[in-house]
């Protein structure tokens, strides 16, 4: 008779609602050359990367949310002196495609402006993408641009094309509220076995990383004009997971809070050889948490003493959402589904892994 250790991770996912405009997302925040870095702003500027698939022709627009300095959502500096800032707006492909500098405008105050028709052939060929980098500089004064970007199929409206990735690898973002949560999510390679959270000026918020199997792992919080720097080891299985599941690891790091309100910060993620890991935009505001799936394993043995049923049909969800179910049984062999019958070869002692993960598709842990 087969002698089976099993070892059983389950998954649960945070349910977020996808931001339909970008006051329903955290902003990105540039502020002038003149302002003190105390403010969150280490550099007064920001590269925000922009990845166009090599399968897509036609014509595209980027669109900056409230790119001017001054009116509903920017932050002023110096009592009496007006918006007395300006931000340059730099677009590149293979060559700088566009230049752009601007100030204190109300016809683009709080408004979507397209600021760009480029084709996707305009940009650097890497790999199966097109590259293009959008440059946010603060060239004087000491207030703060709070802007968004998209890249749409409209010149008119945001329409979003599956594919296109938007990322920054050192944003500085606005937190407008103590009781909210940014969720910064990134990719993590499967080779990766240790990353390396990073925070400017976060006036003591509290700092947390997700991971597929972990949630709220405590990372150091910087004071005001500070980095901390927190490493995260990550685990057997979190190594394990894109081999059993088929799918990339998705992380996010949690910022909320703080001393001060609004809380502006600068963040940056790198993995254990200190090369710089995206951070996806736009970065979503956390809501709510879904329960954990409530795993049941019951284990048959055949008569053939080789063969074994594994059943998970007695997991459950209470947040109703339908589940999957990833099988390691542990002699280099894997498998799918709630209800599977393996053959061992030899017979031996096997630890069998089972991950069960909901359908939300969001940053998850167990």
């Amino acid at each position: 008779m087969l002698m089976k250790k099993l070892t059983v991770f389950f998954l649960w996912f945070l349910i977020i609602t996808s931001a339909a405009s970008a006051r329903e997302n955290i902003l990105l925040i540039t502020y002038g050359s003149g302002s003190l870095t105390i403010e969150g702003d280490n550099d007064h500027e920001q590269e925000i990367v922009i990845r166009i698939p090599e399968t897509i022709r036609y014509s595209l627009y980027l669109r900056i949310f409230d790119a001017d300095v001054g009116g509903v959502l920017d932050a002023e500096f110096g009592f009496g002196k007006g918006w007395d800032t300006q931000t340059q707006f730099e677009f590149y492909g293979k060559n700088q495609l566009k230049s752009k500098v601007f100030a204190i405008d109300d016809a683009k105050d709080n408004v979507w402006h397209t600021f760009a028709r480029f084709s996707p052939e305009e940009g650097e060929h890497v790999g199966n993408y097109y590259v293009f980098k959008l440059r946010a500089k603060g060239l004087n004064g000491d207030d703060g641009n709070v802007f968004d970007v998209f890249v749409s199929r409209n010149p008119d409206e945001n329409r979003k094309t599956e594919g296109i990735e938007i990322v920054s690898y050192e944003p500085t973002i606005r937190l407008p509220k103590k009781n909210m949560t940014a969720e910064m999510r990134f990719p993590v390679p499967d080779n990766v076995p240790e990353i390396t959270v990073r925070g400017f000026d976060m006036a003591r918020a509290d700092f947390r990383v997700t991971t597929a199997f972990r949630s709220g792992i405590r990372a150091r919080s910087s004071g005001q004009d500070q980095w901390a720097a927190t490493k995260i080891r990550l685990t057997e299985i979190e190594n394990a997971s894109p081999a059993l599941t088929g799918k990339p690891r998705q992380y996010a790091l949690n910022f909320t809070g703080g001393k001060e309100t609004p809380n502006d910060a600068t963040f940056s993620i790198f993995d254990h050889q200190q090369k710089g890991l995206p951070i996806q935009l736009p970065i979503r505001i956390a809501r709510k948490q879904n329960r954990h799936p409530i795993p049941r394993i019951r284990v048959t043995y055949l008569s053939d003493c080789h063969s074994v049923v594994f059943d998970a049909s007695g997991s459950s969800d209470k947040d109703g959402d339908s589940l999957k179910y990833y099988w390691d049984f542990g002699d280099g062999q894997k498998g799918k589904g709630i209800r599977v019958t393996h053959r061992y070869e030899n017979q031996n002692t096997f630890e069998v892994t089972l991950v069960v993960a909901d359908n939300s598709g969001q940053i998850s842990s167990s």
